[in-house]
């Protein structure tokens, strides 16, 4: 959508100016922000494709602990495995601070496991920015998203441009996103989120309803 409001002008300009993840974060997200897993085979032989251990898991539990590299797993059962042709993906967020205005970056991290050999590749890519103003001004710049049956379906050669200021797919990738540890608040939001806001579920529309209530309150 084209730039109404003065507000969203400014948005259109510091958008171009979004720099890369760093490496640290990427890292981070390779560990935290997907939850590998166990696949179990028909003998009820789970392998851990992070480090090869072998163990005999017949519970009903659908997350296990590895014996051998102490990582929390889902237990997927090898047909699933096989359809799902060894993919799992999640998402994660960062907290920043450009230009005085909160904004949070939520990406989409994509891990290929190989069980035989141990490796791993990962793709990332950036889905969506929710830019906070203090005095409550929200807009989004994302992918669009494609109509279909999955919720989360982005064309892969999109860009990220304004979207508007409050979609429910955007709103809820980014409630539901792992948050990076290392954040930066704007001064009135560091003064009023809980660890439970930041962290918790909703993150996002928690963000957005701290500033509503600060700019009600002054």
């Amino acid at each position: 959508m084209k730039p109404k409001t003065t507000y969203q002008k400014r948005i259109v300009k510091l958008n171009k100016s979004v720099e890369a993840l760093s490496e640290n974060i990427i890292e981070w997200a390779k560990e935290s922000a997907i939850t590998h897993p166990a696949v179990r085979r028909k003998n009820n032989v789970t392998v851990c494709p992070m480090c090869g251990n072998a163990m005999v898991y017949a519970g009903n539990a659908r997350k296990v602990k590895c014996l051998e590299c102490e990582r929390t797993l889902q237990v997927i059962e090898a047909d699933t495995w096989k359809s799902i042709k060894g993919t799992l993906k999640g998402w994660f967020s960062t907290l920043g601070v450009i230009d005085g205005l909160q904004v949070q970056r939520t990406f989409e991290i994509r891990c290929r496991y190989f069980m035989k050999d141990r490796k791993r590749e990962y793709s990332i890519r950036e889905l969506c920015r929710h830019w906070l103003s203090p005095d409550g001004s929200i807009a989004i710049t994302a992918l669009p998203r494609l109509m279909g049956q999955f919720m989360d379906s982005f064309p892969f050669n999109g860009k990220i441009e304004l979207r508007g200021s409050s979609q429910m797919v955007y709103d809820y990738i980014a409630d539901n996103a792992e948050v990076y540890p290392e954040y930066q608040l704007i001064p009135l939001l560091s003064h009023s989120l809980t660890l439970e806001d930041r962290f918790g579920y909703g993150r996002q529309t928690n963000l957005q309803k701290v500033l509503d209530i600060a700019n009600n309150t002054q």
